[in-house]
């Protein structure tokens, strides 16, 4: 099994970061340029997964209405190549895609990363988009 650490650190190494990492208890804060920040999150031994906020969920009916249509339209179509989940708790919606670390040596975190960027980057382009 991989620490926290251990996994933060194979992320950083593999993509050539120099920053320091942001690090808590259960929480590691990476930043890349025109995303937003996104951490590596650990629960216990079984449950690992890289997460982002992307916003704070709209307060007016309408607009909660426009944004649930919006990102559904986008999950619809995303569902069968993005791995990555979208999820809205407590007044934002945010991209988590969950792994088991007890499953996985260190070196294959990257690449779970690198699936996550990829799905990042495209909602945070997206979200905004006018999807019919």
């Amino acid at each position: 099994m991989s620490s926290l650490t251990e996994m933060a650190q194979a992320v950083r190494e593999a993509a050539g970061w120099s920053r320091e990492l942001k690090i808590d208890e259960d929480w590691v804060e990476f930043e890349v340029a025109d995303l937003p920040p996104f951490r590596l999150i650990q629960k216990g031994q079984r449950l690992a997964a890289f997460s982002a906020d992307l916003g704070a969920w709209p307060f007016e009916e309408n607009d909660q209405d426009l944004l649930a249509r919006r990102l559904g339209r986008l999950a619809a179509g995303a569902f069968g190549s993005r791995r990555s989940i979208l999820s809205m708790a407590s007044g934002r919606y945010g991209l988590h895609l969950p792994f088991d670390p007890s499953q996985l040596e260190p070196g294959e975190v990257p690449k779970i990363c690198a699936a996550f960027l990829n799905d990042l980057e495209w909602w945070f382009v997206n979200r905004e988009a006018n999807v019919v």
